[in-house]
């Protein structure tokens, strides 16, 4: 029976913890190595020994390296479990009473298993690992000086052993069910998907999980409208969405870690680096450890970007003395090598960070800087404040912005600003616009809303009449300006 408890145990805890990480975890497990660091260095080892966390925490961080692989990352979070249950056993083993009570060993291995859901490094994991071991290790040897035997106790009834084993099944059970319906870890693994879809630029997975839907977070917003950008789509698409702010395109706020490694994301898209780089800081003040391998990477992909040759070495030196990131930095020496070959063009100003994204847009484009996504978003954030006398003019003067063609909502903007005396030089306005925005005026005055969002709800002429959007004093002097 001994020997049974003992398979049973082994065959399902183990596999069990590794398919809850592996299946319905394994984005948390990405965001754990993400916000981790470790290097071979002397004053990083000195560092962080001499720290609050020790030696498990040195341990715990030089496994967290390997958590970018799912499938070893839960591998290890089905390990450390294993391991106490394993310990706990052999204690259980030497003691005299009877092994029917192996079921005891599954409490604390559970107990540090659920804990595993609410830590971000590993250091209660493995400190709790070492004890266990070294409380087992010390009872092996206390038998072995003292040359006493395992007494093995008289086996329970079959009646109770069958009440023992189910109530272990019950228990592993109760910990399944409880773990992948618990809504705070889910929500957690759905944030770290973003995260992770956004990093590895994976802009149809984010709408596609987000969806279409208007009960959106701000949060959610956010990555929504960045991936429409990226892909080019933003004056296409979101009025599709509930986006009644141009606060919605940046993370503000509380300098969050996830705040500000979104903001990274904002400011590399619209092609001002030196605003991810600081950002890349500011996250790294929200690390445990003060770096982390997400930051670090970001650091040296910006500087690259800047064709800041200095920085991007010394982070990529860095960096080398990891585990895992040598093909990662032999990529990135190449991108380096490319990027100083590239010509450039400086921003002809140094443009100062204000409190509202609308003025910060602003003063971005009047610096002279070309992104095109940075005037995408500029122009948006302008319809969002129905003001079309400075849509209409910075169309004006920056025509390249309509090379490729006239996006949907700017179409539809162009054919409202025209019935206020507001044109495009240069543009002409298909028939089709003019026409549904003409069945658009007359459907308004039945005043039936519902027949009228059924039909014209994702057009930006309903948002413009429909929907309530900021006020910003800054508005009429910007449009005087444009």
């Amino acid at each position: 029976m001994r020997n049974r408890y003992l398979i049973l145990l082994l065959c399902l805890i183990a596999p069990l913890i590794f398919f809850i990480w592996f299946v319905y975890y394994p984005y948390t497990l990405w965001a754990k190595e993400a916000t981790s660091f470790f290097i071979w260095t002397p004053d990083y080892i000195h560092l962080t020994m001499s720290g609050n966390g020790g030696i498990p925490a040195l341990i715990g961080n030089f496994l967290l390296q390997f958590y970018r692989w799912p499938l070893i990352g839960a591998t290890f979070q089905a390990v450390f479990p294993t391991l106490i249950l394993l310990a706990v056993m052999h204690v259980i083993y030497r003691l005299p009473i009877s092994k029917d009570w192996y079921i005891i060993a599954l409490l604390p291995a559970l107990v540090v298993a659920w804990y595993q859901f609410t830590e971000n490094q590993l250091i209660i994991s493995v400190r709790w690992v070492l004890i266990f071991i070294m409380i087992a290790i010390i009872i092996e040897i206390l038998f072995r000086v003292f040359k006493k035997e395992t007494v093995i106790q008289p086996q329970n009834g079959l009646a109770k052993r069958i009440v023992l084993s189910a109530v272990s099944l019950i228990l592993m059970a109760c910990f399944y069910v409880k773990a992948v319906s618990n809504a705070e870890y889910k929500l957690t693994e759905r944030t770290n998907r973003l995260d992770y879809y956004a990093y590895t630029s994976r802009w149809n997975d984010i709408l596609n999980l987000i969806g279409n839907n208007t009960n959106a977070t701000g949060r959610d917003l956010c990555y929504i409208t960045l991936a429409l950008n990226q892909q080019g789509k933003l004056g296409d698409y979101i009025f599709h969405y509930p986006v009644n702010s141009e606060e919605y395109f940046l993370n503000l706020g509380v300098a969050s870690e996830q705040g500000t490694f979104f903001n990274q994301l904002f400011y590399s898209n619209i092609g001002l680096y030196n605003q991810a780089i600081h950002q890349a800081f500011q996250e790294a003040t929200k690390t445990k450890n003060g770096m982390s391998f997400r930051v670090i990477m970001n650091l040296i992909k910006y500087n690259i970007a800047i064709g800041n040759e200095q920085m991007a070495n010394k982070y990529m030196d860095i960096l080398s003395h990891a585990s895992c990131y040598a093909e990662w930095i032999a990529k990135r020496r190449i991108e380096l090598a490319a990027s100083l070959k590239s010509e450039r063009k400086e921003d002809p100003q140094t443009v100062y960070m204000t409190n509202t994204t609308l003025r910060n847009l602003y003063s971005f484009v009047q610096a002279g800087n070309e992104n095109v996504a940075l005037n995408n978003y500029y122009l948006c954030a302008l319809l969002i404040h129905k003001n079309m006398l400075a849509f209409t003019a910075h169309l004006n003067t920056h025509k390249y912005l309509l090379k490729d063609g006239i996006p949907i909502h700017y179409m539809e903007a162009l054919v409202l600003a025209a019935t206020q005396g507001y044109t495009v030089e240069g543009v002409s306005i298909p028939d089709l616009y003019i026409q549904r925005f003409n069945e658009f005026q007359s459907l308004i005055k039945t005043r039936n809303q519902p027949a009228i969002a059924a039909k014209y709800k994702f057009t930006y002429w309903y948002n413009y009449y429909f929907m309530t959007f900021p006020d910003d004093p800054n508005i009429e002097s910007e449009a005087h300006v444009n």
